[in-house]
């Protein structure tokens, strides 16, 4: 029963392969139940199984877009999983994220289009074509949903394009973030889309300043968090990576980091976020948090209570009419909140 539990939450978390990993070349391996075992080892071999097939997708779509003259980043899982792990089966992805020039939008639209994917009207930015979906972003920080989120930092773009490196993956050279930039990009999804949940996440992290032990250069990215305004995430992302995986993280980056202040409630938040179950979506308030101007504030919760109409449809049902989505949003809005109340009010 226990080792169900874990497998099941080892699944939750992302790290069912990383654990089978971990133990198919230990004498655990012949001590453990077959069941258990066995578990692990389907999401381990499905993982490699997708993965070579995204790589795969991604070498055609990348191809498309060299002939179109639009260059891309590879974000997240395919730009990690055979740099920073071991091998491309521990990494589990569901899609395949690009970072492009906003520019180049309509052009790499086009280039999908051709190849077969297509977009829902009411989520630009989203591509499938039945075997794969494909995320493009113009930011790093990827708020088209919500556009006050964009207020919370100055990312530099620019710079993120300048800075950036390549590498060889599956025959092919490709374009990823500096490490120093990666590790921006990751604090900031975990912090703004996961609210600090997820343990592949901080894997992410662990896996990539450990590969870029010796060279990765922190006073570079302390520089480019202080003027991109992202402090405060960053800080909260690497505190809980320090708390959850023993992450070493040079202490006076932390100290550098560390907000000036901070309010009881928001103490309690993040300890809550870090130490317990919660739901991912007290996020709400770490973007809250990251705004520093009033009217910014008002703006947000504006755009979360009262979201435009084609971001309810990406959200829930888009065959809903719209008084119907608007109940179904005001629903789980009340439902949210009364979690994340009786979360700080009666945390287990």
């Amino acid at each position: 029963m226990i080792l169900d539990e874990l497998a099941k939450r080892a699944q939750d978390e992302g790290i069912s392969a990383l654990l089978y990993y971990g133990i198919k070349g230990t004498s655990l391996l012949g001590s453990l139940p077959s069941k258990f075992i066995l578990e692990l080892a389907r999401h381990y071999y499905n993982n490699a199984s997708f993965n070579l097939f995204a790589q795969k997708k991604l070498n055609e779509v990348l191809a498309a877009f060299e002939t179109a003259g639009i260059d891309a980043i590879v974000l997240k899982g395919l730009a990690l999983m055979d740099t920073v792990y071991p091998n491309i089966a521990i990494r589990p992805i569901t899609d395949i994220d690009l970072l492009i020039k906003e520019s180049d939008f309509p052009y790499a639209k086009n280039k999908l289009n051709e190849l077969g994917y297509a977009c829902e009207e009411y989520c630009q930015e989203d591509f499938y074509n039945g075997e794969m979906a494909i995320d493009i972003h113009s930011s790093i920080l990827n708020s088209v949903r919500v556009k006050s989120r964009y207020k919370t930092c100055k990312i530099d773009n620019a710079e993120l394009w300048r800075d950036s490196d390549f590498i060889t993956l599956n025959g092919r050279k490709i374009r990823v973030l500096s490490p120093e930039d990666q590790l921006i990009s990751l604090c900031l999804h975990l912090f703004y889309h996961h609210g600090l949940k997820r343990l592949i996440w901080f894997v992410d992290i662990y896996a990539l300043l450990n590969t870029h032990e010796n060279v990765f250069d922190w006073a570079r990215f302390l520089d480019k968090c202080c003027r991109f305004k992202i402090k405060s995430p960053v800080y909260y992302c690497l505190l809980a990576a320090e708390i959850k995986l023993k992450i070493k993280v040079p202490q006076e980056v932390l100290e550098k980091l560390k907000p000036p202040s901070e309010s009881i409630l928001t103490r309690k938040i993040l300890d809550l976020a870090m130490h317990k179950d919660i739901s991912e979506k007290v996020r709400f308030y770490f973007i809250l948090l990251s705004l520093e101007k009033f009217k910014d504030k008002l703006l947000y919760l504006f755009e979360i209570i009262l979201p435009r109409p084609n971001v309810l449809r990406a959200v829930y049902l888009p065959g809903y009419s719209l008084p119907r989505l608007y109940l179904l949003h005001f629903k789980a809005i009340f439902v949210e909140s009364s979690k994340a109340m009786s979360s700080l009010l009666f945390p287990i």
